[in-house]
């Protein structure tokens, strides 16, 4: 459309269009066209300093991002890392979204990181008919060393609950 026109089309012409040609017609003022190749001109806070960032092709966007985290100096620096250096040379809608998505199933930026969620073990359910039927027990510690030892083995019977450490 930029290619075309010069002219911005009107709100009614591009409502019934997809959510990302909207983003990019509420940006029509800062896109241009330079050797047939749509910048987005993007200015500091202060309005100073300008730099171009392409606009990408949906096609291009995994391509770009597993060059830039397999090259040696983009690495694998999680989310917030990745997203400042995509933003200093590439723009396209829900840039972000991708950048957490490509991260996220990227094993050397997941590496470092904890898991947000720990799975624990499924309760389970033991039907017991009689004391001593089936026991548990565990060893307790380390605590600070007395005369006889620094751990404490505990015992449960799971019928009565009755407890001995």
């Amino acid at each position: 459309m930029k290619e075309s026109s010069e002219e911005k089309a009107s709100w009614q012409d591009i409502a019934p269009f997809h959510p990302t040609t909207k983003r990019y017609w509420a940006l029509w003022e800062s896109l241009h066209l330079r050797n047939g190749v749509l910048y987005r001109k993007c200015e500091s806070d202060d309005g100073k300093t300008f730099r171009w960032q392409l606009i990408l092709p949906k096609t291009r966007y995994s391509t770009v991002l597993k060059k830039l985290l397999g090259s040696p100096t983009g690495g694998h620096f999680g989310v917030m890392t990745t997203l400042h250096k995509v933003r200093e040379r590439f723009y396209w809608n829900n840039v972000w979204s991708n950048v957490e998505k490509c991260c996220r199933i990227c094993d050397h930026c997941s590496a470092g990181k904890d898991p947000r969620k720990r799975t624990r073990g499924r309760l389970q359910l033991y039907n017991v008919g009689a004391p001593f039927e089936r026991i548990a027990f565990d060893l307790l510690g380390p605590l600070p060393r007395s005369s006889d030892g620094k751990k404490i083995l505990v015992v449960m019977d799971y019928f009565t609950k009755w407890l001995e450490a």
